[in-house]
């Protein structure tokens, strides 16, 4: 009976059923253009997947769509055909189906039924579930066939174990399940890595790495096997820990942004690990539900083996030497790094970006500009936000009340409407808007930003002191190092209390600059918007935006947290130019105002709000507000009509180039240098923006329409 049991268990790890499922009309969501969206997991069977396609495996789906019983497609189309074209163009990504509809009609509305269909597969922790069970009847199989002894009884168990106890033998079934569990998960997740990557290989004929690289997969797996049955307690405990905090890591972020850790991805979280809180507060549920989980793998990892069972310390070389090798091909950069068992890559990453700390290699050049310079304005002001998307305001669209200030200030703001920040992460954005990269020098594989003129000494070069005013904990940060930071001759800090508190600070630091008898070119670090977004205003701040976001279809606890985003936006961002805009009506002050990136408000399926590393990332990641400030007589109406021009078609690349006109470099030779301003928006392009690490060969240019 037992073995019929172990076949059933096995028949069912194996098995992929063919599934065929309704579409909701009320869980479909429109995306961009032609394009709308559903959550392929609200279709599946409980405890089934549907396999989608990645960048490891662009073709991998086996998605069909079906309306009213036909077939739509072609399948595994680009999303920028799909939002442009449609014409029944779908892409199952992820966990999320991408679709269009062939006359380009509304899927929710159109009277059509919409099905899709499918091979399923367990998802990993039902896949895991089964794999546990499969082992335990595996073990019961044996024992009842008498080829392991039952460990019942003291000493029947003493007698089998010569110096262990019962207990200790009792642990045997507990490791067995916890190793089967990682290896259900981990292994599930990167096996496709792994095809991949083997399939790479053997294409380039390169067999000397492809058995380099299945070696040391195997002894990945025999060290992980190895890890728990070591008899030295502190061996054992050590890398237990090290290896079940890789695969914490790694399942968080799965489960946060549907791709696992890349050493992108662990740069991103090293540069903002002072985040860590707020981090932790947005996403309390899911860390919480995997750490319970690795807790228990952990417990049994770490209990002393039985005796029969127990491993010498040499044994340890086998996990030591499979996580050397990992860091190693890490380090050289070969392969993909999640085509290596997470346990051991997460540990080579962080390894690999703490080892590569910041670098001093900096010699920048003086501003080579011989003609004469007459700033227009005394005070030059650039304002960087955190965080804030430009078509979630209210002077961006009018369905949103949350920016009253703003909107009151028409008469001084030219607004550029929805700009494209240069990429989706902080660090990198910000940089490129200090340094002035142009988009034909990204991706930067040659440093060059560390070998150009920066803000400030242009700043310098007109004649203007310059200021900055940061409210980050961590100090200095978007690539700023030691040479930069001393260009910079006022510094002041709102880097401390509680997170809504921090930009009426800076508003009231600012307003005292711009009160001083000099010339300044004062640079702006603000909070703006960061998770948990509950904390961005006053918990008796009166303002609620809970009609906005009731028609959305999300649960209870997502669509409270894109209220609280709205709130912080009404808080953070109006509020603070409510406080700051009889300052910044004087005819000599200018202020640029932009975010270094959006927010993806669970659009894209996923919770992660921003630096997302795969090509579908929601473009609601890179939609930022842009306006300048400025009362000038002569200038604003030039601005202002370049913004009605350019409204909805500007980027971050014209942003330097508009804060070096402002200081008075004449516009042709900005132009020539840096490219155009915001006097002269490029109207005709197709705006993108940059995915990836800014500097690595492998970041891409992605459509941000």
């Amino acid at each position: 009976m037992l073995v019929v049991v172990d076949l059933l268990l096995l028949g069912l790890l194996l098995w992929r059923p063919t599934m065929e499922r309704p579409i909701d009309p009320h869980e479909v969501r429109p995306e961009i253009g032609r394009a709308y969206q559903v959550d392929v997991r609200t279709l599946v069977w409980p405890g089934y997947r549907l396999l989608g396609d990645s960048g490891e495996q662009p073709t991998r789906s086996r998605l069909i769509v079906l309306r009213d019983g036909r077939p739509l497609g072609p399948g595994h189309a680009i999303h920028d055909v799909i939002r442009r074209e449609g014409n029944g163009t779908f892409s199952h990504w992820g966990e999320v189906l991408y679709f269009s509809t062939p006359d380009h009609t509304d899927p929710r509305s159109d009277g059509h039924r919409y099905r899709i269909r499918g091979p399923a597969a367990l998802s990993p922790w039902s896949a895991g579930v089964v794999a546990i069970m499969l082992i335990i009847a595996g073990w019961a199989s044996l024992r009842s066939a008498g080829l392991l002894p039952s460990v019942r009884g003291t000493a029947r168990a003493r007698a089998f174990f010569p110096g262990r106890s019962a207990a200790a033998a009792s642990t045997m079934p507990l490791k067995l399940v916890a190793v089967a569990v990682v290896l259900a998960t981990a292994p599930w997740a990167w096996s496709a890595a792994v095809a991949r990557e083997a399939g790479v290989s053997i294409a380039a004929g390169q067999w000397g790495w492809l058995a380099l690289y299945l070696a040391i997969v195997a002894v990945c797996i025999t060290g992980l096997v190895v890890a728990p049955l070591l008899r030295d307690g502190r061996i054992r405990t050590a890398l237990s820990v090290l290896f079940l905090l890789g695969f914490l890591l790694d399942q968080i972020i799965v489960a946060v942004s549907g791709q696992h850790t890349t050493v992108d991805m662990m740069q991103t979280l090293w540069r903002e690990r002072t985040e860590a809180g707020g981090a932790f507060s947005t996403y309390a549920d899911t860390v919480v539900s995997k750490g319970m989980l690795v807790a228990m793998l952990a417990a049994a990892f770490m209990l002393p083996p039985a005796r029969r069972w127990a491993l010498r310390s040499r044994w340890a070389i086998v996990p030591i030497v499979a996580l050397g090798s990992v860091m190693a091909v890490v380090f050289v950069g070969r392969g993909a790094t999640e085509a290596l068992p997470s346990p051991y890559a997460v540990p080579a990453q962080l390894a690999m970006v703490v080892r590569a700390g910041p670098s001093h290699d900096v010699d920048r050049p003086p501003v080579e500009y011989a003609r004469a310079l007459r700033p227009t304005f005394k005070k030059i002001v650039m304002i960087v936000d955190e965080s804030v998307r430009g078509d979630y305001l209210g002077i961006n669209d009018p369905k949103y009340d949350n920016t009253p200030a703003l909107r009151s200030a028409r008469d001084i703001v030219a607004n550029y409407g929805v700009a494209i920040s240069a990429t989706n992460c902080s660090a990198a954005t910000r940089l490129i808007l200090r340094i002035g990269l142009r988009k034909s020098q990204l991706p930067d594989t040659r440093a060059m930003w560390r070998h150009q003129p920066t803000i400030w000494q242009y700043a310098h070069k007109a004649g203007y002191t310059t200021a900055q005013i940061d409210t980050f904990e961590q100090q200095p940060h978007s690539y700023m190092e030691g040479p930069e930071a001393r260009l910079i001759d006022v510094k002041l800090l709102a880097n401390t209390g509680r997170a809504h508190t921090r930009d009426p600070i800076v508003a009231d630091m600012l307003i005292d600059l711009l009160k001083r008898d000099e010339p300044m070119f004062i640079y702006v670090n603000k909070f703006g918007t960061h998770p948990a977004y509950s904390s961005g205003a006053p918990p008796d701040f009166a303002y609620d935006p809970s009609p906005l976001v009731a028609a959305l279809s999300l649960d209870e606890w997502r669509r409270r947290n894109v209220r609280d985003y709205h709130r912080a936006l009404r808080w953070m961002v109006d509020g603070f130019f409510e406080r700051t805009l009889p300052a910044l009506r004087r005819s000599d002050v200018v202020v640029l105002y932009t975010s270094d990136h959006g927010q993806s408000l669970y659009e894209g399926g996923y919770d992660l709000s921003h630096c997302s590393m795969t090509p579908s990332v929601h473009r609601g990641e890179v939609r930022v507000p842009l306006f300048v400030i400025i009362a000038s007589p002569i200038l604003g109406p030039q601005f202002r009509a370049a913004a009605e021009r350019g409204f909805d078609r500007a980027s971050h690349f014209e942003v330097f180039p508009t804060l070096l006109e402002l200081m008075g470099y004449s516009r042709d030779w900005v132009e020539r240098v840096y490219g155009p301003s915001l006097l002269d928006v490029p109207r005709d392009r197709k705006r993108q923006f940059l995915l990836g690490t800014f500097e690595h060969a492998t970041a891409m240019w992605l459509n941000a329409e």
